[in-house]
C-alpha cells in the first residue's frame, strides 16, 4: 500500500481505497491493460539439417510483421533423413 494525495481535499489516502475517507471524492483507478496476443501455427520444412537458422529464413516475412516465436518443435514423423519438418508456434500483439 502506498499513500497518494486526493485530488480534491489534498489529504494523504491510501492508494487502495476506492474513495476518499475525508472528502468522499470517488479515486480513480489506474487499470492496466492485459496485451492480447494473436497466435498461429506454421509448417517449415527444411532440407539437410535444418535448424533455426533455416527456420528463419524460412519465417523472414512473418518476423518482418511483427510475429515472434513461441516454440518450435520438430516432427518426426512426417520428416526424414533429409527433410526435416518443423512445427512453429509464433504469436504477436493484436492490432
Amino acid at each position: 500500500m502506498t499513500l497518494i494525495q486526493c485530488s480534491e481535499c489534498g489529504k494523504q489516502i491510501s492508494s487502495n481505497a476506492e474513495s476518499c475517507p475525508h472528502c468522499g471524492n470517488p479515486i480513480q483507478k489506474k487499470h492496466t491493460t492485459i496485451p492480447l496476443y494473436e497466435h498461429k501455427t506454421v509448417r517449415v520444412t527444411c532440407w539437410g539439417l535444418g535448424g533455426s537458422n533455416a527456420i528463419v529464413k524460412k519465417l523472414s516475412k512473418e518476423f518482418n510483421s511483427g510475429w515472434e516465436i513461441v516454440s518450435t518443435i520438430e516432427d518426426h514423423w512426417r520428416g526424414g533423413i533429409l527433410r526435416h519438418v518443423y512445427t512453429v508456434v509464433l504469436k504477436r500483439r493484436k492490432k
